[in-house]
């Protein structure tokens, strides 16, 4: 029996219960949450204001990527069409060293706009050019790793193609620097890059954009800031959506699921998910990964998800709308 079950597990899913998961993995519920923040980011980029940038900030996994992929989808042709694309997503990379690499980020961007070349040129003035280099003009551009001339071909670009906006996820990574200054010089960099190609900067990332939304009166002029937070417990309302979202995916749950008794253990999801309507998905898909099985209901979902993850500290909610959050 239990090398029939070690069988089970260790080969691969059959090609139907494949295909069943990953359409599984791919769904992305709507949720009032998510409709609420993405409303408020499409107003932003039809009518930015005279922003130069926008800070959506808020939890890991509470679905910020999940809801700028829906308006990629939504306002840019499909893979292959034609027409142009009025958003540009890019996720920001971890600088390899201290400061953010701005040369790599402009190679990205010409990439992903279908650029494998640009045009160089070359302006010399002979009464200031000596005097620019005994001076160590490039001193600054050196810091953040600066290309003047891969600069100019992306704004070129973006006015070109008629981009609205350039969306960076993960942005967090775009302030990484020792010094104080950091996170002012990129808001002016790009604050600079708005003012001369009229694209709107969206900035998604952790609770660590919250310090950079008010370094000075400028930046809180020019910047707006939308939060995305998960559902809290205490709310009854947040309760109810939350339990809404369970019963959605559920629905959409490649197994033999008791849908009225699991959703009578919502509490017990919550605080695996932290509140998060994108939390919910690990544990189905473990279960699911694992192989079919006879036994596996609604009770061997809960036991994987216990197998699967590390324990968690977190005491379990009970059904009170009045009990804690967990923020």
């Amino acid at each position: 029996m239990e090398d029939l079950h070690q069988a089970e597990t260790d080969s691969p899913l059959p090609t139907d219960a494949q295909d069943r998961l990953d359409q599984f993995k791919a769904f992305a519920a709507r949720h009032p949450r998510l409709d609420l923040v993405e409303q408020e980011v499409l107003h932003a980029i039809w009518e930015p204001a005279g922003c130069a940038y926008l800070l959506v900030y808020g939890p890991s996994g509470v679905g910020k990527s999940t809801m700028i992929h829906h308006i990629v989808r939504r306002l840019n042709p499909p893979a292959g069409g034609t027409g142009h694309r009025p958003l540009l997503l890019l996720e920001v990379r971890p600088p390899d060293g201290a400061l953010f690499h701005r040369t790599d980020y402009y190679r990205t961007a010409l990439r992903r706009l279908g650029q494998t070349a640009f045009e160089r040129r070359m302006m010399v003035d002979l009464n200031t050019e000596p005097t620019w280099e005994k001076k160590g003009g490039r001193r600054t551009a050196s810091r953040y790793h600066d290309d003047p001339e891969l600069r100019y071909a992306l704004e070129e670009t973006l006015r070109t193609q008629h981009v609205r906006a350039v969306v960076l996820d993960e942005a967090q990574h775009l302030m990484q620097g020792s010094q104080a200054a950091t996170a002012l010089d990129q808001l002016d960099w790009l604050k600079s890059m708005t003012n001369v190609t009229g694209v709107l900067h969206i900035l998604l990332g952790t609770y660590s954009l919250v310090h950079f939304c008010n370094l000075n009166g400028q930046t809180a002029r020019r910047g707006l800031e939308v939060h995305f937070p998960r559902y809290y417990f205490r709310e009854a309302s947040d309760c109810q959506a939350f339990q809404n979202v369970l019963l959605t995916l559920l629905a959409q749950v490649p197994l033999t699921v008791d849908q009225a008794t699991l959703l009578q253990h919502w509490p017990y999801v919550y605080a695996r998910s932290r509140g998060s309507a994108k939390g919910v998905r690990p544990s189905p898909c473990r279960t699911s990964s694992a192989g079919p099985s006879p036994r596996r209901n609604v009770h061997g979902w809960r036991q994987t998800s216990r197998r699967g993850n590390k324990p968690c500290t977190t005491p379990r909610p009970t059904t009170s709308a009045c009990s804690p959050c967990w923020a």
